[in-house]
């Protein structure tokens, strides 16, 4: 299949899957309300912290390198990630039960097994098998919002409960042809000489990927949690739907890297794609900011009321700053895709540790004066991150 098909149906695939939850939002708004929504936002928070540490950066390590040394080593990784992954989530649960965190258990699980579900689709797209990836995509997306849609109109109780629910059982649904998957392509091939060592390259290359995560993770949840902590859940639930809101770029972008990943590297590795290439790439990108994020600013405030509800009035303002603040990975991720792909992942994990010191610091600023300078944080901490990846390649030429 050509490259160009293969984009075309990833991002089939990822537009169908991301958008599908994103029309849900304003079912969830309203049945959840303000309140209801802020508690979810903030648990959704905890599994996203609890799913980079377990996943440890296995996917872009067995990406790398699928696409450096071939497939052979491939079972060998998915056995040894797969294990990495269990004494992970074992530590995950602890720390969230030792933390008092609300359902640690269902927290903890919710992770474990979407990064199953991901790491799966990662060697997937290695292998191009894009009708394969995309099937597991869209069922994920509509056993979610069925499961969802069942468990909030035919149960009582906790409906922030019901719905994290709801997403472990849809999980769980689409991991069990998964795992009967891992065990009929692996079971012969149990070698704990080759599981220590693929093991030991998983860690060593995720480590670094790990911090990396888990500084560009705080840039992008930890806000939830000052809010939590200083104003209330109802204030925590306007934010958050302003913010989901502006999230839909963040699906695009999202979309658009996954599909040309595999091409970005062919090329790199072809030599068809140089450092002053992606330099001038990103520069290019730099105008696209400043249109999405007035874009965002023009759509009028009773469109945004409309889609979420009454009580969700003010969000315009968090929609159009984040959508700005995000648009700036638009240039980070042309810059950032040859770091990984050559595994400069030390070097990367250092960039983004320091942009993430620098969010946390006017994050802690700006919160205590204001909910609406919190955006700013992400804002020039991401301008940061931009100038310091440009800074690196330009000296790599």
């Amino acid at each position: 299949m050509s490259a160009r098909s293969s984009i075309v149906i990833y991002f089939f695939g990822e537009m169908i899957s991301k958008g599908l939850p994103f029309f849900f939002i304003p079912y969830l708004t309203r049945k959840l309300g303000p309140a209801g929504y802020g508690e979810l936002a903030y648990a959704l928070t905890i599994i996203a912290f609890a799913s980079i540490f377990i996943s440890l950066g296995q996917e872009a390590a067995t990406f790398s390198y699928y696409y450096k040394k071939g497939k052979k080593a491939l079972p060998y990784l998915r056995t040894s990630s797969m294990i990495l992954m269990f004494a992970l989530t074992i530590l995950v649960a602890i720390s969230l039960f030792l933390l008092k965190i609300k359902y640690w258990f269902l927290l903890a699980s919710i992770s474990s097994v979407a990064i199953l579900i991901n790491y799966h689709m990662a060697t997937l797209q290695a292998q191009k098998k894009e009708f394969e990836y995309i099937l597991i995509q869209i069922s994920s997306a509509i056993l979610l919002i069925i499961f969802t849609f069942s468990f909030l109109e035919l149960m009582d109780g906790d409906k922030v409960k019901l719905r994290l629910d709801a997403m472990l059982w849809s999980s769980i649904v689409v991991l069990i042809p998964i795992i009967f998957f891992f065990i009929k392509n692996t079971y012969k091939l149990v070698n704990l000489k080759k599981i220590k060592l693929y093991s030991l390259y998983l860690l060593s290359y995720g480590i670094p990927i790990f911090f990396h995560s888990f500084s560009l993770l705080i840039k992008g949840q930890i806000d939830r949690i000052f809010i939590y902590k200083q104003y209330d859940a109802l204030f925590l639930g306007v934010f958050s739907a302003g913010v989901q809101i502006a999230g839909l770029l963040t699906i695009i972008l999202g979309v658009l890297n996954k599909a040309l990943v595999p091409t970005y590297y062919e090329k790199l590795k072809n030599k068809t794609l140089n450092e002053s290439k992606i330099i001038k790439l990103a520069l290019y990108s730099l105008p696209l900011t400043l249109i999405l994020g007035g874009l965002a600013f023009f759509i009028p405030e009773s469109a945004y009321i409309w889609f979420l509800g009454q009580e969700y009035s003010g969000s315009k303002y968090f929609t159009y700053m984040y959508v700005f603040g995000i648009s700036l990975n638009i240039p980070y991720l042309i810059l950032v895709n040859y770091f990984f792909y050559h595994g400069y992942t030390k070097k990367l994990s250092k960039c983004t540790i320091i942009s993430t010191l620098i969010y946390i610091l006017f994050l802690w600023l700006f919160s205590a004066k204001s909910i609406f300078l919190i955006p700013y944080a992400l804002i020039f901490s991401n301008i940061f991150l931009v100038l310091i990846l440009w800074w690196f390649l330009k000296n790599e030429k």
